[in-house]
């Protein structure tokens, strides 16, 4: 609901959701933007690519399954060296990082 919106959008539009979840709304909508569903609870369904559901569950419950959202393309691992050490990260896709 926030893709192509400025700052100012985008935070009136989260508040207006996060308003109508406290009232006891049923909000539905789409999103790539984790952050955004784990305010939103209590239940979130996750589709796949071929829009069938893959899990349902609160939004801690689905954010806290790296291996799930790796499965459904919804974060990526990040695996990178630094001298003798080896790090890994989860990154979100609309995330841009550098190392």
């Amino acid at each position: 609901p926030l893709a192509g919106l400025d700052p100012k959008t985008q935070t009136f539009v989260t508040e207006l959701l996060l308003e109508l979840n406290h009232a006891g709304k049923t909000i539905i909508f789409t999103t790539h933007q984790l952050d955004l569903i784990d305010h939103l609870q209590p239940r979130v369904a996750v589709l796949s690519e071929d829009h069938t559901i893959q899990k349902t569950g609160t939004a801690s419950e689905i954010l806290n399954d790296e291996d799930f959202l790796i499965s459904v393309n919804l974060i990526h691992k990040h695996v990178h060296k630094h001298g003798d050490e080896t790090h890994k990260h989860y990154h979100s896709h609309y995330v841009f990082h550098k190392h």
